[in-house]
Parts: C-alpha cells; sequence; structure tokens
C-alpha cells in the first residue's frame, strides 16, 4: 500500500524538499541577521555570535542549491549574504551597514 512514483517524482520531492530546507536556513540567516542588528557596544559579542551563525545557516542553504544545481542565481546571493554576515562579525560596531546588505542578498535570492 506504498506510494509508487517514478524516478521523475522522486527527483521533484527531492528538489522540493532541498528548497524547503534552504528556506529554513535562510530563514534562521534572516532572523539572526535581524537580532545582531543595531545592538550597540554592549552587546557586542551576543551579536558576533548572531553573525557567525546567520553565515552558518545562509551557508548551509547555499550549499543545499548548489549541491542538487537548483537556483543558481539564488545561491550566489546567499554565498554574498554570508560573507557580507562574516564581515560584519569582524568589524563589530562598523559592520552594521554589512548586515544591511546581507539582509537585502536574503531578500534578493528568496525572489530567485
Amino acid at each position: 500500500m506504498g506510494i509508487n512514483l517514478d524516478s521523475g517524482q522522486v527527483e521533484a520531492v527531492a528538489a522540493f524538499l532541498r528548497v524547503i530546507n534552504a528556506l529554513e536556513n535562510i530563514r534562521q540567516g534572516d532572523a539572526l541577521l535581524r537580532a545582531a542588528s543595531g545592538n550597540g557596544y554592549f552587546a557586542y559579542a551576543q551579536s558576533r555570535e548572531n553573525l557567525v551563525q546567520a553565515a552558518k545557516e545562509i551557508g548551509d542553504a547555499r550549499q543545499v542549491l548548489r549541491q542538487a544545481g537548483l537556483h543558481p542565481r539564488a545561491a550566489a546571493l546567499l554565498r554574498e549574504s554570508a560573507r557580507l554576515a562574516k564581515w560584519a562579525g569582524y568589524l563589530g560596531l562598523f559592520g552594521e551597514p554589512l548586515v544591511q546588505r546581507a539582509l537585502a542578498q536574503l531578500d534578493a535570492a528568496r525572489a530567485n
């Protein structure tokens, strides 16, 4: 009584699940970037931790898409967003513009 799928249907379901996974990573990265944004000097350690984790989440989303050959434009935007998040973590208070650019890249990736 199982579900019988042909190979094309299996590939379509797998691609769908990968995209859902990537979207969840993007959502988590977005939330972490927003949590790190505008916290000021006294929350620097937490903001840096959030930015490091955001870069990892966004990088995971990129990897999932790239390995399956899905949405190459979105994967490129995710690569840039992760890079910006990582650099923002290094720059501390001066990294806020990079956080905003990383968020813009995430929005663009979602649209692709």
